[in-house]
């Protein structure tokens, strides 16, 4: 007699792992993502694995009990349930496997709280519609690499960036359902690149030649920010700090009021804002303390404190609101990214501040072994707000 009621089975939402006994265990993720395995020694290997016995509520507990009792059944005989599955090529069934449009909203509600851009799940969700809408109503485990390269195939060449992230979405989607669902062990993942679509498709670089990010030539930069400041609102303003301060996009739209310390003149950067995961401390000048003075006016601490909020009830700008800017001032051939080369081109041809200052003015990895925690340091942070007033001089701040 089995430990699980189908009463206790059917309340469980919350993320757990619980036994039934022999090896049968009934794993949640929650509401949407709960599935049957049976954990048994390879009679084989003597290796302990996983064998997938299905979704719930599409196999029910007396489905996955029978199903074990039969794997068992096996096991008794010197025979392991997944070799013998595979060598009977029997397809999984597929009544008991999530479809990929239920595995692509678990996978993104897993992953959500690790993703700094707020606008990420409605990325998944809309590139996925687009270009994938055939997979959508699919079983996971029925999805092959035919119906993958399908999907690829007619943007690859043309649209090469986003079919590379659509493959590593598609990618790992599957790999979430394979997990859940139990089938990981029985055929490899069909989004697979090395042996799988690297057969069928050639190598992005092959198609795609990646364009660098157009820049302002320093030269240009006074008159360009002049310019820029007779603009209004927070799009114009968050252009101005990514100038001023050199900092990629993300940490400029994720910004807060509490990562400021206006009192030591700094912007304490945290780690899940930046590129590399690590905090970054920016000297604060008087024009960039300027512009966070004009964005007082506009803040919204009972709704997520940015400085830099969005238009809508919650959420912070985002990376459009200054390309838009770019527009408007009828510079739309520049990128928000490309300022960052304008400051270290400047640095390198007009300074004599020292290359490894530049770099950890960017946030870049330091040359020569050096670190970032060595250039978070007193001195070598003074060193970096010289070149940040340096270059506020320059522009003619």
């Amino acid at each position: 007699m089995g430990k699980l009621t189908a009463k206790q089975v059917a309340a469980t939402t919350t993320p757990c792992v619980i036994g039934d006994g022999d090896g049968l265990w009934f794993q949640v993720g929650g509401p949407t993502q709960r599935s049957w395995i049976m954990r048994y020694t390879s009679p084989v290997t003597r290796k302990t694995r996983e064998f997938g016995l299905g979704s719930y509520p599409a196999v029910s507990l007396a489905q996955a009990r029978e199903a074990r009792d039969a794997a068992r059944a096996l096991i008794r005989e010197g025979r392991d349930p997944i070799d013998e599955r595979k060598a009977r090529a029997l397809p999984v069934d597929v009544t008991r496997g999530m479809t990929f449009r239920a595995a692509m909203e678990a996978t993104i509600k897993a992953r959500t709280p690790s993703w700094t851009d707020p606008k990420a799940p409605d990325t998944w969700r809309n590139s996925l519609s687009r270009h994938a809408a055939s997979l959508l109503d699919k079983h996971c485990c029925e999805i092959t690499t035919a119906d993958v390269h399908a999907v690829l195939e007619p943007i690859w060449s043309t649209m090469a960036p986003t079919a590379k992230h659509i493959r590593e979405r598609i990618e790992t989607i599957l790999d979430y359902a394979a997990m859940m669902d139990g089938w990981a062990d029985d055929k490899p993942n069909p989004a697979r690149w090395k042996g799988r679509l690297s057969v069928l498709l050639p190598k992005i670089g092959a198609v795609h030649t990646p364009a660098h990010h157009a820049s302002l030539p320093h030269a240009d930069a006074p008159a360009f920010v002049a310019d820029l400041r007779q603009r209004e609102g927070a799009g114009a303003r968050a252009l101005e700090l990514t100038i001023l301060t050199g900092q990629r996009t993300g940490a400029i739209m994720a910004a807060k009021w509490a990562d400021f310390d206006l009192t030591a003149t700094v912007w304490n950067c945290p780690a899940e804002d930046m590129k590399a995961k690590e905090a970054h401390t920016v000297p604060l000048t008087p024009a960039m303390l300027r512009v966070l003075e004009a964005m007082k006016p506009l803040r919204r601490q009972d709704q997520g404190d940015w400085v830099f909020p969005g238009q809508g009830k919650a959420g912070h700008i985002s990376n459009g609101a200054m390309t838009a800017v770019l527009k408007r001032m009828g510079r739309s051939a520049l990128t928000v990214h490309g300022f960052r080369s304008t400051i270290r081109d400047w640095a390198a041809e007009e300074t004599d501040h020292m290359a490894e200052v530049a770099e950890a003015v960017l946030d870049h990895v330091l040359p020569g072994g050096a670190t970032r925690a060595a250039y978070q340091r007193g001195d070598l942070l003074t060193k970096r707000r010289r070149l940040h007033e340096d270059w506020e001089k320059y522009l003619g701040a």
